[in-house]
């Protein structure tokens, strides 16, 4: 039979967004019996790039099996992430955004200490 346990985990695909291939890769994950999903899981959307990956089937596989799909999809996405990121390199698009986020912690005081 099956587990019926949903194993999941949070992936943040900013630069894969700007550089595009994001919808490309998710595809490639949801073929991959992976479910993708907003912050909040099930019928919720992506909110700030954020997406659940969790297990699509969990019928006849072991719970090793579900923990390793998930791993592995989960690496996927985050291999494009890297792999988008560097070819982002000195786009003013990318250089906005972190200045942008370091005046936010700045004036928030929410940086590393």
């Amino acid at each position: 039979l099956g587990t019926g346990l949903r194993i999941s985990a949070l992936v943040h695909l900013p630069a894969l967004g700007l550089a595009g291939g994001r919808d490309e890769r998710l595809r490639a994950a949801h073929d991959l019996d992976t479910a993708i999903r907003g912050l909040w899981g099930e019928g919720s959307r992506p909110a700030g790039d954020l997406f659940q990956v969790s297990n699509a089937v969990s019928f006849g596989r072991s719970a090793a099996a579900l923990a390793d799909r998930v791993r592995a999809v989960a690496q996927y996405l985050a291999s494009g992430e890297r792999e988008a990121r560097e070819s982002l390199r000195g786009d003013p698009r990318l250089s906005r955004a972190v200045a942008a986020a370091r005046v936010a912690v700045t004036r928030t005081g929410l940086g590393p200490e």
